[in-house]
C-alpha cells in the first residue's frame, strides 16, 4: 500500500486541547480556581475563574465559569517559568516576596510567585492582560496555591497529635504538569501519534475501496471531501454536498464551545 506521510500544511491537521487539572482555592487572597489543559503539541492552556459572590455559591457550584482570565503558554516559556521554581520555594521558606513572568505576544503577562498576606507567605499563580504603554494591565487574575498539611506522631489509642511543616504540595504538582507536559508536548511524539493514525485510516479506506469496486461503486475523491457514487453518479449518502463534508469536519474540532464548555465544569466537592 502507497503510504505518504502528512505534510505541515495538510488540511487533515486539526486543534486539540487536552484536558490536564485544576485546583481550587475559595480561601485565598484572590478565591479562584486554576485551569491547566494542552493545546496542540507545544502548548499550554491556563485560565483562571474567578469564584461566585458569596451569596450566590452553593455546595456544589463555587467558581463563575462565565468569567475568566486566559492565556496560552509555550513550552519555551514554560521552561523558562520552571527555571525559577527553586528561587520561588527559596523565597517561600524565607517569607520573602519574589515573582517571575514571561511575556506573552508583547501585552500580556504570566507568571509565578510568591506574596505576603497577613502572616502568611503564599505561592502564586499569575495572569496579567492587555499593558498599556506605562505596563499597567487592563485586567489581571491570581492563584493561590493551597498548602498542604502533615499529621505527624499521631497515636490512635489517645488522639494525640503533631503537626508537620505546610508543604508547598499543590505548586510542586502544577510544577510536575508542566514538566511532564513539556516532555509529551514534543513534535515527535505529536507528529508520530498523527502519522500513525493517517496511515491505519489509508488502509481502511483501501479496504472500503475494495468492497465498493466488488459492487461496482466508484470511489470519487476531491478537496472539498471524499464520496461514493455509483454508475449512475447519485450519492449514495443522501446526495452529501461538500458543504455537508465541510460541516462534519467542523463537528470534528475538539476545541469547539460546546466541548471548551464541558471541560469547564466543576468537580462536585
Amino acid at each position: 500500500m502507497a503510504f505518504t506521510n502528512q505534510q505541515a500544511n495538510s488540511n487533515d491537521r486539526v486543534s486539540v486541547n487536552t484536558r490536564g487539572l485544576q485546583f481550587y482555592n475559595t480561601e485565598g487572597f484572590e478565591p479562584s480556581t486554576l485551569v491547566l489543559n494542552y493545546w496542540n503539541d507545544n502548548m499550554f492552556s491556563i485560565k483562571i475563574h474567578p469564584a461566585k459572590e458569596q451569596s450566590k455559591q452553593t455546595e456544589r457550584e463555587k467558581f463563575d465559569y462565565e468569567k475568566s482570565t486566559s492565556s496560552a503558554l509555550s513550552i519555551t516559556k514554560a521552561e523558562e517559568l520552571l527555571s525559577h521554581v527553586g528561587e520561588v520555594l527559596e523565597a517561600h521558606q524565607k517569607g520573602e516576596e519574589r515573582s517571575f513572568y514571561v511575556c506573552i505576544a508583547g501585552v500580556h503577562l504570566m507568571g509565578i510567585g510568591t506574596k505576603n498576606i497577613g502572616d502568611r507567605n503564599v505561592i502564586f499563580f499569575a495572569i496579567h492582560k492587555e499593558l498599556n504603554n506605562e505596563r499597567i494591565p487592563a485586567e489581571s487574575a491570581y492563584y493561590e496555591f493551597n498548602a498542604s498539611e502533615c499529621i505527624t506522631q499521631y497515636d490512635p489509642a489517645s488522639g494525640k497529635f503533631e503537626m508537620g511543616n505546610a508543604a508547598p504540595a499543590e505548586f510542586n504538582l502544577f510544577v510536575k504538569y508542566l514538566g511532564t507536559g513539556i516532555n509529551a508536548m514534543t513534535k515527535a511524539t505529536a507528529h508520530s501519534i498523527r502519522v500513525v493514525n493517517h496511515f491505519y485510516s489509508k488502509r481502511i479506506e483501501d479496504k472500503i475501496d475494495s468492497l465498493m469496486a466488488a459492487n461496482g461503486v466508484e470511489y470519487s475523491g476531491n478537496n472539498g471531501g471524499s464520496r461514493y457514487r455509483n454508475g449512475g453518479g447519485r450519492s449514495l449518502f443522501g446526495g452529501a454536498s461538500n458543504s455537508n463534508a465541510s460541516d462534519n469536519r467542523a463537528d470534528a474540532e475538539v476545541t469547539n464551545a460546546s466541548t471548551a464548555g464541558s471541560l469547564d465544569e466543576e468537580i462536585p466537592f
